[in-house]
């Protein structure tokens, strides 16, 4: 998605009347040409090398006209002619779906009269953009295309106008689009600028004359927006810019509608939704299609695989037989299965927490491909106890699918009962919860929704998974009607306890008494997540499994209740928590904490940034390196993509690309020891790093190492280009591997290290994969 292309702009005369247009549909190509010569999977830091050095600059161009040609590198480009659709121009098709390109582009425009215009801006990936020999926009990003998603004024000058672009490819498509933006466009930009707390393209937008009072695509005012959002500093900028606050709110039915509008539009999967507060439902609905084929649309009573939301079943389940006196929380493992490896060390509250160590089976090498064919509870168990601990129990956190597994297992020794006939006669018969129930691939409910994957720009049906593999993880079904029910019992007393679910909903401390950071959004109970949002508590948990996408939240003090069920993964649009929290804003926004909002404050010594230039360590392990480019300062978290953050005070700043901030911290010495990371309603610490020092490795036994290895559901591919070694995960983007030693090599971008093993003939035969506290072995194809 990033490319350095040259296209060429033919000529374009406009009038006053037609700045309301896309720039023109018509333009002279020149490329592609690669962002770094002699491979074909350059590191994002070569991507941004590449996207700072240019082949052409504006002074070099005049009279360009089809035909002409450039030599570069022994080879020869022409201009070519090529014509856009809606204002889009699409790279990608034209040069046949090529990967880490680039290219450029040219036009002249005559304008009758000087002055400033607004121009939103779409690309993929990365543009650059010349207006007279100026340059006006930069941005390097990984990115789909967004009409408007950037804001720029062009300044032209009386007469002609020169014009250059410069657009760059990663993977997957390439385009974009240039257009004058109309006065009836403005107020739907404005809103989504309000909604990010993005004050300067709200300034911009207001001076360019948007209507505050007009509403946007989601049938919001701005003030409005800005009331939901929690954004005061902006609410009080659009009032002095002539807003409106009498205005009534819509319906809130009609905004939700308006929020899922594009899983509504054509035939594709979609997601059944449904809110409630104080007992009562205030809104339930389904979009899209349960079954694309047969056009069977999703409705609130259409049965979806719920994943690891049955985790929380499981979990009650178990608590039930703690109530009951059949079991105790720190109950041994072996106590039930007497043969499980260091089962006298793991506890029931070990398995419940993540924190046992065990390893997960759903991590391991060739489990996608049995997952389609039934497998016996025995047996998995079996297989469970071959695994190697990722962790001592109880010494650190990491989300386990084979500890809830067990759990389910140990529901049906202890009870003497199926697990399905357990949660039947305890939770689903008492609680009216007739749409529940445990998944079997023989005997599927009726109404069920089809699971489905968005990939590639199409949708299919997705890997149909046996789920006697999910177990007490994840193999229930159920609806938004029930969940809610379920919500309702749990958190009103019917179901546990007050001092048992008090435990269960306490976030876990390891031995070391730390909290660890659950799932990146705060602590982890006994089968739910607690974490804060706008500065409420939210009790939730998501389920994921090929085609089926779920999340299930509470916010207790507001009694609200929000679940969103989707069959599509990868997802076409959002994911469910983000719709689940844009519900909450929603219909709780009055009693939920404001928002900052940010305006990039001028920098007078930017030599600030080199204190502030290193490696913080994220949760999980990832690391965050911040770089400075002159006055300017970058951030790049694991293998996202370099973005700019922008100051908002001398220590604190903020992305525009995403609602997050960071602020760097100093000791009573001045020197910057930590950072606090804010997003989604949460702050935490993430602690400076020093980098771990390169070994000198002779390249020549890289090759040894080449080739695949397999890890659970994905690929390592290791690659040597000769001087360096690269590692690649199925699906994410090429790492450089830097040597400890001659077998043991680690990443910059993540706090992980590979190990390489030998046999006893000197032949590679597998890797072991040591992050965040889990080693994993990956064999050799």
């Amino acid at each position: 998605m990033r490319s350095h292309f040259i296209i060429l702009l033919t000529l374009l005369t406009l009038h006053s009347s037609l700045f309301t247009q896309s720039l023109s549909s018509h333009y002279l190509l020149l490329g592609p040409f690669p962002v770094v010569e002699g491979t074909d999977k350059p590191t994002q830091e070569q991507e941004l090398a590449s996207f700072e050095n240019d082949l052409i600059s504006p002074d070099q161009l005049s009279d360009l006209e089809e035909g002409l040609s450039l030599m570069h590198r022994g080879k020869l480009f022409q201009w070519q002619q090529v014509e856009g659709k809606d204002g889009y121009i699409d790279l990608d098709a034209f040069y046949e779906k090529p990967d880490y390109v680039f290219a450029y582009a040219y036009a002249e425009i005559d304008v009758p009269e000087a002055g400033e215009r607004l121009v939103g801006v779409g690309s993929d990936d990365g543009i650059k953009i010349w207006l007279n020999g100026t340059l006006i926009h930069d941005k390097f990003a990984l990115r789909p295309h967004l009409a408007n998603e950037d804001l720029v004024v062009f300044n032209f000058q009386k007469g002609k106008n020169t014009l250059l672009l410069r657009v760059q490819d990663d993977i997957l498509d390439w385009g974009f689009s240039l257009n004058f933006l109309p006065q009836d466009q403005l107020s739907s930009i404005l809103e989504n600028a309000v909604m990010a707390g993005q004050l300067d393209n709200v300034k911009l937008l207001l001076d360019h004359k948007a209507d505050p009072n007009q509403s946007g695509k989601y049938g919001l005012t701005s003030w409005q927006a800005a009331q939901i959002k929690g954004r005061t500093e902006i609410a009080d900028l659009l009032v002095k810019h002539g807003a409106n606050t009498e205005i009534p709110f819509p319906a809130k039915e009609k905004i939700v509608d308006k929020l899922f509008q594009d899983l509504s539009e054509g035939t594709q999967p979609g997601a059944a939704v449904l809110v409630a507060q104080n007992g009562k439902i205030l809104y339930q609905h389904g979009f899209g299609y349960a079954n694309v084929e047969k056009k069977i649309p999703v409705t609130p009573d259409t049965k979806f695989r719920i994943g690891s939301i049955s985790k929380q079943f499981t979990s009650a389940a178990i608590l039930t037989l703690v109530e009951k006196g059949k079991m105790n929380l720190d109950d041994k493992l072996s106590k039930f299965i007497p043969d499980f490896p260091r089962g006298d060390e793991v506890t029931i509250h070990h398995l419940l927490t993540h924190t046992s160590g065990i390893h997960s089976f759903t991590n391991t090498p060739m489990f996608i491909d049995r997952v389609v064919s039934p497998i016996a509870w025995k047996d998995l168990i079996e297989e469970i106890k071959g695994y190697e601990y990722d962790f001592d129990p109880g010494t650190n956190w990491a989300y386990n699918n084979s500890g809830y597994f067990i759990l389910g297992y140990l529901v049906e020794q202890v009870s003497g009962m199926s697990f399905n006939e357990y949660l039947k006669k305890t939770f689903f018969d008492p609680l009216g919860m007739k749409k529940t129930g445990v998944c079997d691939n023989a005997k599927k409910p009726k109404n069920e929704a089809l699971g489905y994957a968005f990939e590639n720009d199409s949708v299919n049906l997705s890997m149909d998974w046996d789920m006697s593999w999910a177990g007490g993880a994840g193999n229930l079904y159920s609806t938004v009607g029930d969940l809610y029910l379920w919500n309702e019992a749990i958190f009103s007393g019917k179901v546990l306890k007050k001092e048992t679910l008090e435990a269960a909903h306490t976030p876990v401390k390891l031995d070391n008494g730390e909290v660890p950071d659950a799932l990146g959004m705060g602590g982890y109970g006994y089968g739910w997540a607690i974490s804060q949002f706008r500065g409420v508590e939210e009790i939730s948990h998501g389920g994921g499994l090929h085609g089926f996408l779920t999340n299930l939240s509470r916010l207790p003090e507001q009694n609200l209740t929000v679940t969103v069920l989707t069959n599509c993964l990868p997802v076409i649009d959002k994911s469910p928590d983000a719709y689940t929290h844009d519900l909450i804003e929603l219909f709780a926004w009055e009693s939920l904490a404001k928002q900052a909002s940010y305006s990039v404050k001028e920098i007078t010594n930017a030599d600030l940034y080199d204190d502030y230039a290193g490696n913080y360590e994220y949760p999980g392990g990832a690391i965050m390196v911040i770089t400075r480019k002159g006055d300017q300062l970058f951030a790049k978290l694991a293998y996202q993509p370099a973005n700019e953050i922008f100051p908002q005070t001398d220590t604190r700043f903020f992305w525009k690309v995403v609602d997050a901030q960071i602020e760097f911290v100093r000791d009573e010495n001045g020197v910057v020891t930590h950072a606090l990371h804010t997003q989604g309603g949460q702050t935490f610490k993430v602690p400076r790093v020093e980098q771990e020092a390169v070994a000198n490795v002779d390249p020549a036994i890289y090759e040894r190492f080449s080739g695949d290895y397999a890890l659970g559901t994905v690929d390592i591919t290791i690659i040597n280009d000769g001087a360096h070694l690269f590692a690649q995960v199925t699906g994410q983007p090429t790492f450089e591997l830097f040597p400890k030693s001659k077998m043991e090599y680690f990443l910059k971008e993540v706090k992980a290290y590979i190990t390489f093993v030998e046999d006893e003939s000197g032949a590679v035969t597998h890797l072991i994969l040591d992050q965040a506290g889990m080693k994993q072995k990956a064999m050799k194809k």
